[in-house]
């Protein structure tokens, strides 16, 4: 039965945290802010993402870390998800995105 509840304690918390809503508006405000590049730059050291390094910075040699046709998913920097102001958003690149959460939350 513990067991059950602390799985879902962190299911719950999960669903709250996997996805940061916020206007189209407001997405572009962030992403702009990062002039629409991923904000996981080589050598950043991102809390989630350690060393990992985006493979957007790696290909886009005209535009180094621009999103891709993909697009970009808004992010917490320090995954305090009550805090939702604009300086504790960050906009990544899909594929950042997914390693984050495959990360923290393993």
């Amino acid at each position: 039965m513990k067991c059950l509840k602390k799985y879902i304690k962190k299911s719950l918390y999960l669903q709250n945290i996997d996805m940061v809503r916020v206007s189209w508006a407001r997405e572009n405000v962030i992403a702009g802010r990062q002039r629409y590049r991923c904000n996981n730059k080589p050598n950043s050291n991102l809390k989630g993402l350690g060393t990992f390094e985006c493979p957007m910075w790696k290909i886009n040699e005209n535009n180094k870390g621009s999103f891709d046709a993909s697009g970009f998913k808004i992010d917490y920097i320090d995954e305090d998800n009550l805090d939702k102001s604009n300086s504790n958003l960050q906009a990544l690149c899909n594929y950042c995105s997914s390693i984050k959460r495959k990360k923290v939350f393993k």
